[in-house]
């Protein structure tokens, strides 16, 4: 996909602000620069809604959403909360025959299975069966810390490595070869964000990378 340094930055500095969260934000660039083949949004008000379609729009991507189409009482914005009963997820791609991957299936996860939610974003897929699989015991991601400090303690990674795993949007399993994997992926995608910034002029991907390392899920 060919960017151009206007629609960019009004998005990722103006429009998509107050919208999506940081990681959400991450996403959305890393599916412009063909890094994922899609991205999910969660529980998006109607306000966000609009906003997602404008920016599908303007870069020819595709969006479903299915769920709730009800909207944050005050309590609950002036809480930073969600009680809504019926929530909703906001689909999209670069290849409308993607959604196919979520319709053959059914689960929790806005009606569609953990595992064809994690295919369709472009997660491994055995990183997807180890959310599947433990996902309703909670905390997936201390296994997955604990072993990073391991192989940071043997040398297989140094300390710095580990921010590189809030790159790729998913739990790697807890083995070796599943976070190394990670750690690849993440310095990849970091260099093609860069990459972007550089071509267009922009700060956009610094200013996202800075937020997105300020505070690391994973620590040495």
């Amino acid at each position: 996909m060919e960017l151009q340094k206007k629609p960019v930055e009004t998005y990722f500095t103006e429009k998509l602000d107050d919208h999506v969260v940081i990681d959400e934000k991450l996403a959305l660039l890393l599916l412009l620069l063909e890094e994922r083949p899609g991205v999910l949004v969660m529980n998006p008000e109607l306000d966000d809604r609009k906003i997602l379609k404008q920016f599908a729009q303007e870069f020819d991507l595709e969006h479903l959403y299915t769920g709730g189409e009800g909207e944050r009482g005050l309590k609950d914005k002036l809480l930073h909360e969600d009680s809504r009963m019926f929530k909703g997820g906001f689909f999209i791609t670069d290849e409308k025959e993607r959604f196919r991957i979520l319709k053959e299936s059914e689960g929790r996860f806005y009606g569609f299975s953990d595992r064809a939610v994690g295919r369709f974003l472009g997660y491994p897929e055995d990183d997807t069966e180890y959310f599947a699989e433990n996902v309703v015991e909670g905390h997936i991601e201390r296994p997955t810390r604990e072993k990073a400090e391991e192989l940071v303690s043997e040398g297989v990674l140094k300390k710095s490595d580990l921010k590189y795993l809030e790159l790729v949007s998913y739990v790697p399993r807890p083995r070796k070869e599943n976070i190394v994997k990670a750690v690849e992926t993440g310095k990849k995608r970091e260099q093609k964000i860069l990459e972007i910034d550089d071509e267009l002029g922009l700060e956009v991907g610094k200013n996202i990378l800075r937020e997105i390392f300020r505070d690391p899920l994973y620590e040495a």
